[in-house]
């Protein structure tokens, strides 16, 4: 059995990362060992056991040598402490004889030697959905072999080293939907890393940290430190998702980037909802329902946000971090305009609570005098468009903050080498010309090119199949950032 352990000093104190609490590490505690079914086994592996002919399901939340207090079939084994799925009588809260040496709820806490323990099989990836996954990289594309990073990575902040061929998330077997929000969501920008880092709470499921491991140390960090990711490391999250989830069909099947979230931030994470409404329902993404106005032919998210905004009485409680707008399309089939122009800034003062609407004549609050002092407006920041055509998913994400922040496109199957056995070729391309096309002084331009095949191919995907757009407040992310910042140091 090859056994990994953790040295420190008799009666010291460390702090275990993984579980956030400080509990005392003897000699005998370890990080990892080898299960009853010859695979390496460590914290927060998902496993399974057999109880009583039963088969049951937990995740692996202490490892060490039995105590000497221990039941005498215990003694001189390596145990395992488990958080069981399920709760059942003879179960603990984490502590064995009085002594706590992990925490979890009541009825869930589970000791007994390692070899009993094996793989959950339910998370195990079928050979089919992982055909084409090449098992290294191809030669020549200059990928870090380093596939799993830990800790707190920033974001990109040089696009231009973004730019390239094997470059962004390898896409695989339908994975689009997922690949282009990820990319959207994570490669230069913050607004979503409360969700990497937030520490696991009661009413979290036994299998959050796997899920939030995979996502920041397979996935993320990768992205952001070696500029790519293999698709097996996204078949990993998937299948979790794919289980733990009521989205079915997430490791194969054709699905939409808001499948994806409610499955990873609602379902899986338990993330805080985005949006606050004043009515007190709360939500991950603003689907826009305007009416259609006929003498719009070139609308922009501002105005389809507001018309919708004011049709349904919607007032948002507070500014959100982040706004995900759902255009008026229904997937490939329907839109509801040819063409809408993401607005590079997004105003939500006047869908606010007890913020009066401001006059659109004066800028002035409305009915007040004209000399009354205006209100402070409210402003977000375009980041990302997620785009769709023929059912395939694409990305536009701005480089940085700011007006003058470059932006690119992000495919993860724009190419393919090795036919049906092969494997896809993501890429990201630069396009330091996509703020001038979303302004306001280039509409007239945009109008006059009545063929959306005569646009720039960017330009035209960009502006006819848009899905999905993706808004950030830097005030209140820098107010978040600073509460968070205590969990990046555990990492």
């Amino acid at each position: 059995m090859s056994l990994v352990y953790i040295q420190p000093k008799d009666g010291q104190y460390r702090e275990k990362k993984k579980e956030r609490q400080i509990i005392p590490w003897g000699p005998a505690t370890l990080l990892s060992g080898v299960g009853g079914d010859g695979c390496k086994l460590e914290i927060d592996s998902l496993v399974e056991v057999t109880l009583e002919g039963d088969v049951c399901y937990g995740v692996i939340k202490w490892i060490g040598q039995a105590p000497e207090d221990a039941d005498p079939s215990l003694r001189r084994k390596v145990l395992a402490g488990l958080e069981m799925e399920e709760e059942m009588e003879t179960l603990t809260d984490g502590t064995l004889n009085g002594k706590r040496y992990f925490s979890c709820p009541p009825l869930k806490g589970l000791f007994l030697p390692l070899t009993k323990c094996r793989k959950d099989q339910r998370f195990f990836e079928k050979s089919s959905a992982l055909d084409g996954i090449h098992a290294l990289s191809p030669a020549g594309c200059e990928v870090d072999r380093e596939e799993v990073v830990r800790g707190a990575i920033e974001p990109c902040t040089d696009l231009r080293v973004m730019c390239s061929r094997y470059r962004g998330i390898q896409g695989h077997l339908n994975s689009c939907y997922l690949d282009a929000t990820l990319f959207a969501m994570f490669s230069f920008s913050s607004a979503f890393d409360g969700i990497l880092f937030r520490p696991r709470e009661d009413a979290d499921i036994p299998q959050y940290e796997a899920v939030q491991g995979v996502l920041r140390d397979e996935i993320v960090n990768p992205l952001r430190r070696n500029l790519y990711v293999k698709a097996s490391h996204v078949m990993k999250l998937r299948t979790l998702l794919d289980r733990l989830s009521t989205v079915a069909g997430l490791t194969s099947e054709e699905k939409d980037p808001e499948e994806f979230l409610q499955s990873l931030l609602a379902q899986t994470l338990n993330t805080e909802p985005l949006i606050k409404l004043a009515n007190g329902q709360k939500s991950f993404l603003y689907q826009l329902i305007p009416d259609k106005d006929e003498r719009l032919v070139l609308p922009t998210v501002q105005q389809l946000f507001d018309q919708s905004c004011l049709g349904t009485s919607i007032k948002f409680l507070e500014v959100p971090p982040c706004l995900i707008i759902q255009l008026p399309r229904c997937g490939k089939q329907y839109k509801m305009y040819p063409r809408i122009q993401p607005s590079l800034v997004l105003d939500i003062t006047d869908i606010l609570e007890n913020v009066p609407r401001s006059c659109h004549c004066c800028g002035h609050v409305a009915e007040e005098d004209s000399n009354s002092l205006p209100v402070p407006r409210a402003h977000m920041e375009l980041f990302a468009v997620v785009c769709i055509h023929t059912s395939h998913y694409v990305a536009f994400v701005k480089g940085g903050s700011g007006a003058d922040a470059p932006w690119c496109f992000f495919d993860s199957m724009a190419d393919r080498e090795g036919g049906e056995t092969g494997h896809n070729i993501p890429e990201v391309v630069e396009h330091s010309d996509i703020a001038y096309w979303l302004s306001d002084s280039c509409t007239q331009q945009v109008l006059s090119v009545k063929e959306d095949k005569r646009l720039p191919e960017h330009v035209r995907r960009l502006l006819c199949d848009g899905y999905m757009c993706f808004y950030q407040s830097h005030d209140v992310l820098m107010y978040r950032d600073i509460k968070e910042e205590p969990y990046k140091k555990v990492y």
